[in-house]
């Protein structure tokens, strides 16, 4: 069924930010946010002749705001693998739809994984990670809406079948972040223990 993962890797951040996270302002921004991405995501908007859901256009200005508010456009790099994923993403998908012998999970997936695994490699903080992550493949999935809407003109972008490995994609990267930390904090604290020992 499509959407099942969406929503419950959705549904579970939701609940993180509203029962687990510290009451501030982030953590209200942060289940709104969720919230909303939920609900739009049965709504379509039709920009031309495209229809597009509202939780991608969501997503794609929440990745916009993060990135801008972080400084992040500044920097040569950032745009440089934004542009790089993009294509890619795109490109993968192509390669999906003129040679499907070659793949054995969709190219949304394949293209879902590259982008986590590029975003988590390169990215310096966790807002970083994941406004490259969100903007490259929101902007990977309109690049590939446009190329093949001749061939398919009644298309969705950002339907849930995109939006399942996208947000598995995210969670990977907030994972692994989780993960980096944990073994920072594990390291500093073995040392500490050590240096009471001899000392």
């Amino acid at each position: 069924m499509e959407g099942i993962l969406f929503l419950w890797l959705a549904w579970g951040y939701w609940l993180y930010c509203t029962f687990l996270m510290q009451k501030n302002k982030a953590r209200t921004l942060q289940s709104a946010a969720v919230l909303t991405i939920i609900i739009c995501s049965s709504l379509s908007l039709q920009l031309g002749a495209f229809h597009v859901t509202g939780a991608l256009l969501l997503i794609w200005i929440i990745s916009m705001i993060s990135a801008s508010a972080g400084g992040l456009h500044y920097t040569l790099t950032f745009p440089a693998l934004v542009l790089a994923l993009t294509l890619a993403s795109s490109g993968l998908r192509l390669f999906e739809l003129c040679d499907p012998v070659w793949f054995v999970v969709s190219g949304v997936q394949l293209a879902s994984a590259i982008a986590a695994v590029c975003s988590n490699y390169f990215g310096k903080s966790l807002q970083e990670k994941l406004s490259v992550y969100g903007m490259s493949m929101i902007q990977g999935e309109v690049l590939y809406s446009l190329l093949i809407h001749r061939l398919n003109p009644e298309g969705v972008i950002g339907s849930l079948a995109f939006l399942d490995p996208f947000f598995a994609g995210g969670a990977f990267i907030v994972l692994w972040s989780a993960f980096n930390i944990y073994v920072v904090n594990m390291e500093s604290w073995l040392e500490r223990t050590w240096k009471e020992r001899e000392g």
